[in-house]
């Protein structure tokens, strides 16, 4: 597996302040995730990010804290209601169609992605995209809108 380094718009699963979005990553290897400085994260594929050795420390820590487990309680029996999937030989649809600079300037989703043939669009964030692309797979159009954030479109 091939290493990426860390960028805005990535998406961690844990960190010292909890999961949420990469904001900003500065040269000296400081990382803020959702607008806060953080000292070690988590990224979604698995990858670590501590230069200054602190999150053992932290989740020593944070161990420690957890009040004792409470035993499991009885769960009765539901019936499970069977969900509709996309059939997989029908392919998801995606067409990357803008990106607007204005709304990804109030922090609002700003890549216009249409998500079925008949012309129905949403707004998406880094986090939406990246979501897509775990649940369905690569598709080029998802990594054009992506490339959008990062400013490489």
């Amino acid at each position: 597996m091939a290493f990426r380094p860390l960028e805005v718009g990535d998406v961690a699963t844990d960190s010292a302040k909890g999961p949420g979005i990469v904001t900003f990553v500065s040269p000296s290897g400081l990382h803020h995730v959702n607008g806060v400085e953080v000292w070690w994260l988590d990224r979604d594929d698995g990858a670590v990010f501590d230069r200054f050795y602190k999150r053992g420390k932290h989740l020593d820590m944070r161990a420690a804290a957890q009040p004792p487990a409470l035993p499991p309680r009885p769960v009765e029996q539901v019936e499970q209601v069977e969900q509709v999937e996309q059939a997989d030989d029908e392919p998801q649809h995606w067409k990357f169609i803008e990106f607007n600079t204005t709304r990804a300037a109030r922090g609002a989703p700003a890549a216009k992605v249409e998500v079925d043939p008949d012309g129905e669009w949403l707004w998406m964030t880094p986090l939406d995209i990246r979501l897509n692309i775990r649940d369905h797979g690569e598709h080029l159009e998802l990594r054009k809108a992506l490339a959008a954030y990062r400013g490489m479109a």
